[in-house]
């Protein structure tokens, strides 16, 4: 494993209930990272890997401030060139706060922010909270200003959730300097609970391979990303785990890591989400729900394995 990046879940907890959230964060979930965990952590795998980025997120990071604040130092003392953020600007209530946020965490280091903005996140988030945050990115010049947006279905797709996305977006694009990302939610955690309905399910089995996560980079056998929950969980998608760095040391996780030796990951690679449906049957699982696509399938399988594989389909609250 030659990673590039990782990503530090601050915490689940988040003033927000969105919809499509993977991992079922709220303001009814408790736990935040530790400074020490980080502090531990992060110089241990910059220290092999000699890192590129370092991601904040949770969760909802502007709770804790003080410890965004820590990531933010430690990354910059290791040089790592490139640090984000990403919240849905809730905290973004007024001009002078906000602009006193961005400004100390750009001189801390910041170098980029991403606001979370789509018809999920404004059932919770003020539009304007979210509007003044990224404009105030803009006039303080951090490297990277986005938006990220997410889809039920395809962005085509004629439903009321996309309507809405496509509504707010419009009122941003007169802002310059954003970049805007627009993205197929996954039906998992929360989103899989009340979203599927939505969508047609298909016929059959879902068969294809696992389209393995974006923003992580590289594939399963070499991923060039790791996320980090508070609760040490390392993560290559919401809920899937290879180890908690809480329990035993983050090098030798990495160290030890091989997608062939890994239960579900070892499946998902071979033959794609189906192959966790067939264990499942194997294992008594009867259930006649049909499937959007291949991740509704895979999470819905992991849902119902969790049991027997207790220590890889972590954190639970995922499920």
């Amino acid at each position: 494993m030659q990673l590039k990046g990782v990503d530090f879940l601050v915490t689940f907890r988040c003033p927000s209930v969105c919809k499509h959230c993977s991992y079922k964060a709220g303001f009814h979930r408790t736990g935040f990272i530790h400074v020490a965990h980080v502090t531990t952590w992060l110089r241990a795998i910059h220290e092999r890997h000699q890192l590129e980025i370092v991601t904040i997120h949770g969760g909802e990071p502007f709770l804790y401030m003080d410890i965004v604040k820590h990531i933010v130092n430690e990354a910059r003392l290791l040089n790592i060139p490139k640090i984000h953020i990403i919240t849905n600007g809730y905290w973004a209530k007024e001009d002078r706060g906000t602009e006193k946020k961005l400004q100390g965490l750009k001189q801390m280091g910041l170098t980029g922010i991403t606001v979370s903005i789509d018809a999920f996140h404004q059932e919770y988030v003020p539009i304007e909270h979210a509007k003044r945050a990224i404009q105030w990115s803009c006039a303080l010049g951090f490297e990277t200003v986005a938006v990220d947006s997410y889809y039920l279905g395809s962005e085509k797709d004629d439903n009321h959730y996309n309507a809405e996305t496509e509504r707010i977006l419009m009122d941003l694009q007169t802002i310059g300097g954003v970049h805007f990302s627009k993205y197929t939610l996954r039906l998992e955690g929360r989103g899989a609970d009340t979203l599927s309905s939505y969508l047609k399910p298909q016929h059959e089995i879902p068969s294809g391979s696992c389209p393995f996560r974006f923003w992580l980079g590289g594939d399963f056998s070499n991923p060039e990303t790791v996320e980090i929950d508070h609760a040490g969980n390392v993560t290559l998608c919401p809920g899937l785990s290879i180890g908690n760095a809480r329990d035993e040391t983050l090098t030798d996780i990495l160290d030890r890591y091989d997608m062939r030796t890994h239960p579900v990951i070892s499946l998902l690679k071979e033959t794609g989400p189906i192959g966790l449906y067939e264990l499942a049957k194997r294992k008594g699982y009867d259930g006649t729900q049909a499937f959007v696509d291949e991740c509704h399938l895979c999470y819905t399988m992991r849902k119902y394995l969790k049991p027997y594989y207790t220590r890889f389909l972590s954190p639970s609250a995922c499920y």
